[in-house]
């Protein structure tokens, strides 16, 4: 069971698939997965392909997504094409369908740019076809996978094995494929550019600290590399005495009536966010005497935060093209706050003669 609820809500839970291929294969795209109800309807794709660097064992693919239905059906195209002309030219294809106006040519799966019509075309030998199981199955199918036959570790770093003494960690199992639930993600909480995903997470799903904070009551922002599904930490926040390299920073989840969604944008390796003062243990980050701002930060896939000179507090108004915070072309754009960044303070409005603090029957004379 890997779906969970949030009151009874279901919500959305990463799953990360590894499988054994019986023969030598990759799965070099997106386009070659296609996922489907138990009815036959196309689903939007919920599983990608990653170049796992965890995974020591030869032909494994990895596959990462989400599920939030009870079961899917996932294709794996076998027909390996390169797009020529159309609106996707030079990018992987299984069908003229995928060039958008284009032509779906068959290619070399070891060099997609080569067109080609036979094996003998291509440097490996492969041509139009990313996988062949012909000599496994019988009148066309099914090819069965037993998880028993020893081919990698299921503990990480997934090391090839022979069997269970290859694999002697606590809990780990010498198989052929290994299904991993882990985060629950409400799908607001999903967002993703070419290079990097982010996810939102509500830590009172699942009850996990997630940034740092000794609470688990807010929604985490975290950064992840899209391409290998490595997490980035965003680490603790500065001066907010927060210790060790947090996964994720707290978000601030903008209001819309009935609705409500994270203040993120990603593009490219780009992550900007409004992060909670509150969430992160209730610090003044600003210094204005209070914890109520949404905060600017911004960081940089592999590389970290981006210094800003003056902490910005921004106006949580989604009027960037429906949120607080946007990125294009590199820059980050928000509405930044002047009442919001000013210092608060409280000043006496009226005092008993003499000085001091009045009392009951005290009032000011102008």
């Amino acid at each position: 069971m890997v779906l969970v609820r949030d009151g009874t809500v279901p919500v959305p839970r990463l799953i990360r698939v590894r499988l054994a291929s019986p023969l030598p294969i990759t799965v070099p795209d997106q386009v070659f997965l296609r996922s489907f109800t138990p009815e036959g309807g196309l689903l939007p794709p919920i599983l990608e392909p990653q170049l796992d660097p965890t995974v020591a064992a030869p032909d494994v693919v990895t596959l990462f997504g989400s599920v939030d239905a009870p079961y899917t059906i996932i294709e794996v195209a076998r027909r390996h094409g390169t797009c020529a002309g159309g609106d996707r030219a030079g990018a992987l294809c299984t069908a003229n369908a995928d060039c958008k106006g284009g032509i779906c040519g068959t290619s070399c799966v070891d060099q997609p740019a080569t067109a080609c019509t036979v094996d003998g075309d291509c440097p490996s030998g492969a041509c139009g076809e990313l996988f062949d199981f012909s000599a496994l199955v019988v009148n066309g199918g099914p090819l069965v996978l037993p998880r028993s036959v020893p081919s990698f570790c299921q503990v990480p770093p997934h090391a090839a094995c022979a069997g269970p003494a290859g694999c002697p960690a606590v809990g780990d199992a010498c198989v052929s494929y290994a299904y991993e639930a882990t985060t629950p993600v409400p799908l607001d909480g999903l967002a993703a550019s070419t290079t990097a995903r982010t996810f939102t997470i509500s830590e009172a799903i699942d009850g996990v600290d997630r940034n740092g904070d000794g609470d688990t009551n807010d929604s985490v922002i975290t950064l992840r590399d899209r391409a290998s599904g490595q997490s980035d930490p965003l680490g603790a926040t500065a001066g907010c005495g927060l210790v060790g390299s947090p996964e994720g920073r707290a978000a601030v989840r903008v209001q819309q009536f009935p609705f409500s969604f994270p203040a993120v944008s990603v593009e490219g390796g780009v992550l900007a966010f409004l992060e909670s003062e509150a969430g992160q243990l209730a610090c003044d980050e600003n210094g204005d005497a209070d914890v109520a701002d949404g905060i600017l930060r911004v960081f940089r896939l592999g590389i970290g935060e981006t210094p800003i000179a003056r902490l910005r507090t921004v106006d949580t108004a989604p009027r960037i093209d429906g949120s607080p915070v946007k990125v294009s072309s590199g820059r980050v754009y928000v509405r930044t706050s002047e009442a919001d960044m000013a210092r608060h303070v409280v000043e006496r409005a009226s005092e008993k003669f003499g000085g001091g603090d009045s009392n009951n029957g005290s009032r000011s004379l102008f």
